[in-house]
C-alpha cells in the first residue's frame, strides 16, 4: 500500500492495488449518533474509487456532511430495498410507476440490487450500463440482445432519481450516478442511434385515407382518426366514451401541415377533435365520421353542419 494523504480533520485517501488496477479508498469520522454529540465518533470507509480525484470529491462531500450536521446514516440498505420504498412513494400515473417498476425489475435489481447503497460506485454503475448495452433486452423475440442508447439513458435517469432520494435521506454522501465515471449514453449518442424518419407527404396521407374506407373497412375509422389527429397508438386504443366532445376552437392556419388541422387534448377536458369552421371539407368530414361511428349522428357544437 502506498503512502496516504492525511490532513487532520479532513479524512484520508488511500491508494491500493487490485487485479483490475489501482483503486482508492477514503476514510473519515462520523458521529455514532447524529442526534447525540456526546456519543463520540467512529471511522467510516468507502473503497473502489477508480481515480484519486473521484475519491477526493467523495471525501470532501462526506466531511461536509459531517461538518454541517448532515452526516449519513450508517446503514447497509441495498439498492433494491431503497428502490422498492422509493417506488412505493411515487405520486405519478399508474402507467408511469409500472414503467419504473419494470426498469428496476429487469435492468437495475439483477445487476446492482444487492449492492449496499453506501458501497455503490460510479464504476459499478458504468459496468451496469455496458452490460445493458450488450445483453439487456428482455422484449419477446429479442431476449439477450443489447438495449439501445435511449433505453439505457432512461434507466440512467431513473437510477439518478432513486439515488437522489437516498441522498436526501442521508443514506449516501454523494450520488455516484451523477459522476462522470458513470458514463451513461450521451444525448448525442441517443440522437445518432435513432433511425431516420421518412413521414408521408400530405398527398400520400390523403391517398391512403381515401383508400382505407373501401379496402380496410374494419380499421378505416382508426386510420382516419390517427391521420387527422396525430394520436399515438396507445392514445387511440385508450379512447373512452368521455372523449367525445367536438368543438370549433382550433385555428386551421397550418401551412399545409395535415396533423395541425385537427387538435387533440385527451384528458380531463374531454376534447378529442377540435375543428375550425373554416377547415377544408375533408377535415370536417373526418369529424363527421368520428361522430357517426363513436358519438352518434347528431352534430356536436355545430362542427358538421356545413358538410
Amino acid at each position: 500500500m502506498s503512502a496516504r494523504r492525511r490532513r487532520r480533520g479532513d479524512g484520508s485517501v488511500f491508494e491500493y492495488r487490485t487485479a483490475a488496477g489501482i483503486r482508492f479508498r477514503i476514510t473519515w469520522r462520523v458521529p455514532i449518533n447524529p442526534d447525540d454529540p456526546d456519543a463520540g465518533t467512529k471511522r467510516k470507509t468507502q473503497a473502489g474509487f477508480t481515480t484519486k480525484g473521484e475519491a477526493a470529491k467523495a471525501l470532501r462531500a462526506a466531511v461536509t456532511e459531517v461538518e454541517t450536521g448532515r452526516a449519513t446514516v450508517d446503514t447497509k440498505v441495498t439498492v433494491s430495498q431503497f428502490a422498492a420504498d422509493w417506488l412505493a412513494g411515487r405520486r405519478a400515473s399508474t402507467s408511469t410507476v409500472e414503467t419504473y417498476r419494470r426498469y428496476v425489475r429487469l435492468h437495475i435489481d439483477p445487476h446492482i440490487g444487492s449492492v449496499p447503497l453506501v458501497d455503490l460506485r460510479a464504476a459499478r454503475i458504468a459496468r451496469l450500463y455496458r452490460d445493458l448495452e450488450a445483453r439487456g433486452n428482455h422484449d419477446r423475440g429479442k431476449e439477450g440482445t443489447g438495449l439501445g442508447p435511449n433505453s439505457v439513458r432512461k434507466v440512467h435517469a431513473l437510477l439518478v432519481s432513486i439515488l437522489d432520494g437516498a441522498l436526501a435521506e442521508h443514506l449516501i454522501a454523494t450520488n455516484p450516478a451523477k459522476l462522470p465515471q458513470a458514463n451513461p449514453p450521451t444525448a448525442r449518442e441517443v440522437k445518432s442511434a435513432k433511425p431516420e424518419i421518412h413521414p408521408w407527404t400530405a398527398a400520400q396521407l390523403k391517398a391512403f385515407l381515401s383508400w382505407c374506407p373501401h379496402d380496410d373497412t374494419d380499421l378505416s375509422m382508426g386510420w382516419i382518426v390517427v391521420g387527422r389527429t396525430g394520436l399515438r397508438r396507445g392514445e387511440l386504443l385508450g379512447l373512452q366514451w368521455r372523449y367525445k366532445r367536438i368543438t370549433t376552437s382550433y385555428d386551421c392556419s397550418t401551412n399545409g401541415r395535415i396533423a395541425d388541422n385537427i387538435s387533440k387534448t385527451i384528458g380531463g377536458g374531454g376534447t378529442l377533435l377540435a375543428v375550425a369552421p373554416n377547415a377544408p371539407t375533408n377535415y370536417r368530414y373526418s369529424a363527421y365520421l368520428w361522430q357517426k361511428n363513436f358519438v352518434g349522428s347528431t352534430p356536436i357544437d355545430g362542427v358538421c353542419t356545413n358538410i
